[in-house]
């Protein structure tokens, strides 16, 4: 009777085990098609064993206007070889651009008008007065200082490094100023 009781015990074992197992595959596979469904509603499809979500115009169309976006200039190959032989200048070639579109001709019928002609001659002659007028500062002239007044500046703890055009005046302003 006890082998009886201990196998009834054993088989109880097992189904429970049998049973806990079958629970969680099946709450596995009903997650798995809970998954599979709601991908099916998103646009997904099953293939080669992924699922791959396929290519929406729309979002084909946003790529390829952000790479037209990233890209400089929409300027021809014509138009690049036209603003290089007029020798305009880089900062001028948005301008040629704005003032093609507002004439409503092409880049270089643009660079033959005559108010494009004048308004590049302009710029131009803006750049040369501001390279010729020197506008940013330039280096301070350095006044060389007299012999006391690098006798001064030794006393008051100033004391040029070894071996300087400035340690050459200190020395020969303590001498008494004489040079040999």
């Amino acid at each position: 009777m006890e082998n009886d009781e201990q196998i009834a015990e054993g088989e109880q074992q097992e189904e429970t085990t049998e049973s806990s197992e079958s629970k969680q595959g099946t709450d596995y596979r009903a997650k798995l098609n809970a998954q599979n469904r709601f991908l099916e509603k998103e646009g997904y499809t099953f293939e080669n064993g992924k699922w791959v979500k396929p290519v929406i115009k729309e979002e084909a169309t946003k790529k390829e206007e952000t790479k037209v976006a990233n890209n400089d200039s929409n300027l021809s190959p014509k138009d690049l070889y036209a603003l290089n032989r007029a020798n305009v200048d880089l900062e001028d070639i948005d301008e040629v651009e704005k003032a093609a579109k507002i004439l409503g001709k092409s880049i270089p019928e643009a660079l033959e008008d005559d108010m494009v002609k004048s308004l590049l001659q302009r710029r131009g002659e803006e750049r040369k007065t501001a390279e010729a007028s020197n506008v940013r500062g330039g280096k301070p002239s350095t006044k060389k200082a007299s012999p006391q007044e690098i006798l001064k500046r030794a006393e008051s703890g100033n004391i040029p490094e070894a071996g300087t055009p400035e340690a050459e005046e200190l020395f020969w302003a303590r001498r008494g100023g004489r040079r040999e």
